[in-house]
């Protein structure tokens, strides 16, 4: 049985469908682009509450999506049992990010307060909308949806404290 440290890794997209019958599976990767996903040779999947480690031995991008080759998965039969499987990497894989850049993974769960202290709620996760990206923050069962531009509608984020500082008000 494989231990892993859930701190140490970052969750970057899920195992689909068989893709084949030679062990290929569709990929839905959340990097961005999409294709990022193969940079990393080594995949943590964690499924039924168990960890597996592969090794990815071929991919590509086809005309509906990407597909990738683990070592030791040989059959369609094998592919298959890893459907819904969640694909992590180990952080320190990860390039640094760049001033005023941030890995969703690291705004999950932080805690979203207006300039004025008065606090709106947790970010449940970030989304891609067109051209900016979006936080949805809850607040007991309210929803709300931020829209995440550096220097605009966030003023400050600050890892250490587990905080994003905005420019936003409820009901906008």
């Amino acid at each position: 049985m494989v231990v892993l440290d859930s701190k140490s890794l970052v969750k970057l997209g899920k195992i689909g469908a068989p893709w084949g019958v030679k062990g290929f599976t569709r990929v839905q990767s959340y990097t961005h682009p999409e294709s990022n996903i193969f940079d990393y040779k080594k995949w943590m999947l964690f499924q039924n509450n168990q960890w597996r480690v592969f090794e990815l031995k071929a991919f590509q991008d086809q005309a509906k999506g990407l597909v990738a080759k683990l070592a030791g998965v040989e059959t369609r039969d094998e592919a298959q049992s890893l459907t819904h499987a969640e694909i992590y990497v180990e952080r320190h894989e990860m390039p640094e990010c760049k001033d005023d850049e941030y890995y969703w993974a690291d705004l999950e769960g932080l805690e979203v307060i207006q300039a004025n202290g008065q606090t709106i709620g947790k970010v449940a996760y970030l989304y891609e909308a067109g051209a900016q990206d979006n936080m949805i923050v809850f607040k007991g069962k309210e929803e709300f949806h931020i829209p995440f531009l550096i220097n605009e509608t966030v003023l400050k984020v600050d890892l250490e404290n587990k905080q994003i500082v905005v420019d936003w008000s409820v009901g906008e």
